[in-house]
């Protein structure tokens, strides 16, 4: 179209996967960690954004901070990287057998799970389709189960899933203050059950802490210490994306700048 810039920001948002450590199965930290092995996040990442004007973005490596931000760290990556084969060898040392149709047994169980799908999106459910590939790849028969948006909240509370898709916002640049909404056990935010006394008397010191860099700092080691409880892993962040004229200022995908609005305008 004629006389119209398309301005795009990543978005300050996350979105996740969040595994049931209160599932009986899902309760094995090492099936969990085989879980998060098994998902290729990349592949997920581009049936989200196909289509969105050739936009692309960096695996998100922590829940913290984002990639343009001062101090930030790939604490995912330093913890969890996509490699079945270190994925169905995790499920063998969990007791999980490969049986003759590739579904993993244990004590004459298969090895299966439920991937919750909130709404009928076409991309929700491509997302959902990919994941249930990358799970059989390893042995897991990952059943979707679909209802609608409005179940999440008895969904959530119930903990009546395995797998579910998530996203929250960030309303404030520094992450750090927030570290206890997402790791903390028990938090709103962490519906994955996972945590530890231990893990959150470290969060109450972390928030201790005056220096914001040294905060950060500290934050980057504690992420990994969080993120190697296999409950929660962002997929990706994603875009904002404005259609404007090009001569105006000051206007588009602002991610989490404020702008007056006396300066916002043409530039001629």
């Amino acid at each position: 179209m004629p006389d119209v810039e398309i301005r795009t920001a990543m978005t300050p948002g996350k979105n996740l996967y969040t595994l049931n450590s209160k599932n009986e199965i899902l309760s094995d930290i090492k099936v969990r960690e085989a879980i998060m092995t098994g998902i290729d996040r990349a592949t997920l990442s581009g049936i989200r954004f196909n289509g969105l004007n050739g936009y692309t973005e960096d695996l998100p490596g922590s829940f913290n901070l984002y990639q343009t931000q001062k101090g930030y760290e790939d604490n995912v990556g330093a913890v969890i990287s996509f490699d079945p084969e270190k994925a169905k060898s995790l499920l063998d040392e969990a007791g999980w057998k490969e049986g003759g149709d590739g579904i993993r047994e244990k004590d004459g169980k298969k090895l299966s799970m439920r991937y919750t799908l909130l709404g009928d999106s076409s991309i929700s459910k491509a997302m959902a389709t990919a994941t249930q590939k990358m799970m059989k790849d390893i042995g897991v028969d990952l059943k979707v189960e679909e209802r609608p948006v409005s179940d999440f909240s008895e969904i959530t509370s119930k903990y009546d899933f395995d797998i579910l898709p998530m996203g929250f916002s960030s309303g404030d640049p520094f992450g750090v203050a927030y570290f206890g909404q997402t790791y903390r056990s028990g938090s709103q935010l962490n519906r994955s059950g996972t945590g530890t006394p231990e893990l959150d008397k470290k969060i109450d010191e972390l928030s201790q802490i005056a220096d914001p860099d040294e905060q950060i700092k500290k934050s980057n080691e504690l992420e990994k210490e969080a993120l190697a409880q296999y409950g929660i892993i962002p997929i990706f962040n994603g875009p904002t994306m404005v259609a404007t004229h090009p001569d105006i200022a000051n206007f588009g995908a602002n991610s989490f700048a404020v702008i007056e609005v006396e300066n916002i305008g043409y530039t001629k």
